[in-house]
């Protein structure tokens, strides 16, 4: 039988980027540094948008342009962990440093508040 101690990688990771060259990158300006920032990113289900957070700046980006489609910076504390709802791609839950909540909606542009 086979070992599993060890994880391997067989194939090299690439850039997947726009036939354009744009890349997607998110604006970080508040003086911080990046090693205080916290960043993460989520992937919607059909794979046509992603999100992604550093620090206090949520940028939704669409997947096929490659462009921003919407870009916000939710009141503090910052964003640790993003979600997209596993039926509705319009519909994205932020976990907060302060472990609060909060559900976005893309379409109606409205953050709801949970604790």
């Amino acid at each position: 039988m086979e070992s599993l101690e060890e994880a391997t990688a067989y194939v090299a990771p690439q850039l997947w980027q726009s036939l354009s060259g744009t890349l997607m990158t998110n604006d970080i300006n508040d003086g911080k540094p990046a090693e205080e920032s916290a960043a993460c990113i989520a992937l919607s289900k059909n794979d046509c948008y992603v999100i992604s957070a550093s620090d206090r700046k949520v940028s939704l980006f669409n997947m096929m342009t490659f462009n921003v489609m919407e870009m916000f910076i939710p009141p503090p504390p910052a964003a640790t962990f993003l979600a997209f709802h596993p039926h509705d791609n319009n519909i994205v839950a932020f976990g907060m440093e302060d472990s609060t909540i909060q559900i976005y909606n893309v379409r109606a542009d409205k953050i709801k508040f949970l604790t």
